[in-house]
């Protein structure tokens, strides 16, 4: 449950300041808040009410090359979506099969070492996700990654760990949504 908070107070800390994908990231017009009183979501920049479409594609920059990236993300577009739900770290295997260009998440299954080439391709994702309309809400980690979950799965997140994880992901996608919970309870396991 620590682990949880600290990922969730770091991740709705950040702010547009900084993000290592881009200066001023292709996203920063799509991104959305919530007013104090939170009846809706809104649009940043605009102000103008938002209404939240998604689909779901929790593997989407794990198992599909950028061709099927893009056709997905333009007939989701065509169809009227404007959010895409994913997850940075696969649900199967995500530590350990990697992605359709050989990349893994992290370098030496290390949490605390990111592994940059992967992280392109969630950074180019989010940028053409952009392009057609579509904002990427992010979930940073499935919870059996930090409590073992339903399938016994490596727990390779800490309190320390998850901390740093959360600064990463926050500072490298600042204004993306961020999903978190759900999906395993420590309760439950």
């Amino acid at each position: 449950m620590k682990i949880q908070a600290a990922l969730a107070g770091l991740l709705s800390l950040t702010s547009f300041t900084s993000s290592s994908s881009t200066a001023d990231p292709s996203w920063h017009d799509l991104a959305i808040s919530a007013p104090h009183y939170g009846r809706y979501l809104y649009r940043t920049a605009s102000e103008e009410p938002f209404f939240w479409q998604a689909d779901t594609a929790w593997e989407l920059v794990h198992r599909l090359n950028k061709t099927s990236i893009e056709f997905y993300l333009k007939t989701r577009a065509e169809q009227g979506y404007n959010v895409v739900q994913t997850v940075a770290i696969s649900e199967l295997n995500g530590t350990t099969r990697s992605n359709f260009y050989g990349d893994l998440p992290f370098n030496n299954s290390d949490p605390t070492k990111p592994n940059e080439a992967y992280f392109e391709l969630v950074d180019w994702t989010v940028d053409l996700a952009a392009s057609y309309g579509i904002l990427i809400a992010l979930v940073p980690t499935w919870g059996m990654y930090v409590n073992g979950g339903w399938h016994s799965t490596e727990r390779i997140f800490n309190e320390s760990n998850a901390y740093e994880w959360g600064q990463y992901i926050g500072n490298r996608y600042p204004g993306l949504p961020k999903i978190l919970g759900g999906d395993s309870n420590a309760l439950w396991s």
